[in-house]
């Protein structure tokens, strides 16, 4: 196969599978074949953008559509109660935004046995770790001065207080 048409098949994969996943078997999207017809356009598109609005629109109330779903947000809020979800997209953007956003998360993650790097490792697959708890956030929400880092920058308060340490909110 020619390199031209392994590195297009690449990118689909990689954007239907991985990024903007949004079914369990991969079938590439009409859109984004069309798209990687040209590969520097199909590059310069903002697929993080693209990744997290499919990602979040399981986390949002769905619209409001009279006779067919009278109550978004209690639609919403039955969806988020049951014990299965099923979260769209790239859910491990918004974990490394968390991790980004609120350091002391990274003490739940137990130190690598070795600093070896993927390349490096001579197993077929990747060191598997355990997953963060529940309670391990809880844990971690009642750590004193919890510094909690705003990634969007704040041009203005909204309300005074806005953006100042995560505790600091609550003591009051």
């Amino acid at each position: 196969m020619p390199g031209k048409k392994k590195l297009r098949l690449a990118l689909i994969i990689i954007v239907d599978g991985v990024l903007i996943a949004h079914q369990q078997t991969p079938r590439p999207t009409l859109k984004y074949v069309k798209m990687v017809q040209d590969v520097d356009a199909f590059c310069l598109h903002p697929w993080g953008r693209e990744s997290f609005l499919k990602t979040i629109t399981c986390m949002k109330p769905p619209k409001f559509i009279p006779l067919k779903c009278e109550d978004p947000i209690a639609k919403l809020v039955d969806l988020l109660k049951q014990e299965t979800f099923r979260l769209k997209g790239f859910p491990l953007s918004l974990q490394l935004l968390a991790f980004q956003a609120v350091p002391e998360l990274q003490s739940i993650i137990p130190a690598p046995l070795d600093s070896l790097s993927i390349i490096q490792l001579e197993e077929p697959h990747l060191p598997v770790y355990p997953k963060i708890s529940y309670l391990d956030i809880l844990r971690v929400e009642a750590v004193e001065n919890l510094a909690v880092t705003s990634l969007i920058p704040i041009q203005s308060q909204p309300q005074p207080g806005w953006g100042t340490s995560f505790k600091k909110c609550f003591e009051t």
